[in-house]
């Protein structure tokens, strides 16, 4: 994917170098935010906005060199909602915010593809993207 983007960007004259860093670095220069451009993939484990959208937008996250006060407002107010539709509502909401300032590029939606053959029954790919392996039974 990378040397994708890499390459079309050459097209219009934005020359790359890729640096691919061991993964202390890398959080390491994302906390201090010791990069022009930083790719990675971002998966969230929980399902749940709140883990993805407060860990990097938020003000007090100082992670994407983005700040909006309205932003932090509504997260924060999402976060402390146990009302489903009215925190569906508030992340509809930062997520209109978050298209328009544009702090970051979301230009794929990884997922994960599960394949299996007769005989394996309870696998099932849940929100998260991440199989659990848990209730997987195997039989001949």
């Amino acid at each position: 994917m990378a040397k994708a983007f890499i390459s079309d960007w050459a097209k219009v004259g934005i020359e790359i170098e890729p640096l691919e860093k061991e993964r202390a670095t890398w959080l390491e220069d994302l906390g201090t935010l010791n990069f022009d451009l930083n790719m990675q993939t971002n998966a969230t484990p929980t399902g749940d906005a709140d883990y993805t959208l407060n860990r990097l937008y938020t003000c007090a996250a100082e992670r994407m060199g983005y700040c909006n006060p309205e932003l932090d407002k509504i997260l924060a107010d999402a976060r402390a909602s146990l009302d489903q539709d009215e925190r569906k509502d508030l992340y509809a909401q930062a997520i209109d915010i978050l298209w328009a300032d544009a702090p970051g590029m979301w230009p794929v939606d990884i997922r994960a593809n599960v394949a299996y053959r007769k005989g394996v029954t309870g696998l099932e790919l849940p929100a998260t993207n991440r199989p659990n392996f848990d209730t997987v039974v195997i039989t001949e």
